[in-house]
C-alpha cells in the first residue's frame, strides 16, 4: 500500500483488556494503556485479571477521565511495582499511589526505554504517537478530539462505541486521518454488544477485531505488514470462553 510507512516493523503484540485498556508488548518492553481492570455499571468485565498481568515497564494515560484513570487499578499496580512510571495526562494526581508520574508535553517526544512517545492534544485528553525503532503506533484518545496530523502509522488503536465516543464509522474516519495500515477498534459497552460497523473503501486500514483477553501479533515489512496470529491470553476470559465452547461443542 503506497503512502504508508515502509520500514521494517518489529514484532508487536496488542492485547485488548477492556474499552481503551490495552497491553502493548514491544519485543519485551511492556506498556499498559489506560489501566481499568475493575467493574463498572456500563462496562464489560476486564479480559484479564490484574493478578495475571505480566510485569510492566510503563503505564500510559490518554486522559484524566473516569474511563482512563481508574485509581483502584493504579493503586494496585503501584503496590505491585513501586515507582513504576506513569505518563500522560494529570499524572500528578497519582503521586500518592506509589507510582512515578511523568507529564507529557504536547508536541514533544520523550524517550522511555526503546520507545519515543509524543502526545498531541489538549489539557485533559491526548492522542499518543509511539515510535519504536522504525515502527509507529498511534493511540487515539477515547473522545471526539480531532486526530493529529501525523506521518503514516502502521497500527492505530481507536476507541469507539456510544454516547460521547466515536461510532464505528467515525472511528474509521479517524484512522484514515492518521493513514493507518491496521485499525484495532476498542469498543465500549457491556458484552455481548453488536460489533461496530466499519464502512470500507479501497485503501482503507484493515480492521483487526479482538475480544477481551485476546491479543493480535503483528510482523512484516512495509506493504507486507501482516497479522500473523490472534490468540487468547493465558488465564483470560477469552481462554475460558474458548474452553467452554470446546466442551459444549
Amino acid at each position: 500500500m503506497s503512502g504508508h510507512a515502509a520500514a521494517v516493523f518489529q514484532p508487536l503484540t496488542i492485547s485488548w483488556l477492556r474499552h481503551s485498556c490495552c497491553l502493548l508488548d514491544f519485543g519485551g518492553f511492556r506498556v499498559l494503556l489506560n489501566p481499568w481492570l475493575g467493574r463498572g455499571l456500563l462496562a464489560e468485565p476486564a479480559g484479564l485479571a490484574l493478578e495475571h498481568l505480566p510485569s510492566l515497564d510503563l503505564i500510559l494515560l490518554t486522559g484524566s477521565g473516569h474511563g482512563e484513570l481508574h485509581r483502584p487499578t493504579l493503586a494496585a499496580l503501584g503496590r505491585r511495582q513501586p515507582a513504576l512510571q506513569v505518563a500522560g495526562r494529570a499524572p500528578d494526581r497519582l503521586r500518592d499511589l506509589g507510582l512515578k508520574p511523568v507529564d507529557l508535553t504536547s508536541g514533544e517526544g520523550r524517550a522511555f526505554g526503546p520507545l519515543t512517545i509524543t502526545a498531541h492534544g489538549g489539557d485533559k485528553h491526548v492522542h499518543l504517537e509511539l515510535d519504536w525503532e522504525d515502527s509507529r503506533v498511534a493511540i487515539l484518545a477515547p473522545h471526539r478530539l480531532d486526530p493529529p496530523a501525523l506521518d503514516p502509522v502502521h497500527v492505530a488503536l481507536v476507541p469507539c462505541g456510544f454516547g460521547l465516543l466515536p461510532s464505528g464509522g467515525e472511528a474509521l474516519a479517524r484512522a484514515r486521518a492518521v493513514a493507518a495500515r491496521f485499525l484495532v477498534p476498542l469498543p465500549e459497552g457491556r458484552l455481548p454488544t453488536p460489533p461496530p460497523t466499519f464502512p470500507t473503501r479501497p485503501g482503507d486500514a484493515a480492521v483487526v477485531s479482538l475480544q477481551p483477553g485476546e491479543q493480535a501479533s503483528f510482523t512484516g515489512r512495509g506493504s507486507e505488514l501482516y497479522v500473523y496470529g490472534i490468540e487468547a491470553l493465558p488465564h483470560s476470559r477469552a481462554e475460558r470462553f474458548g474452553r467452554l465452547r470446546r466442551l459444549l461443542g
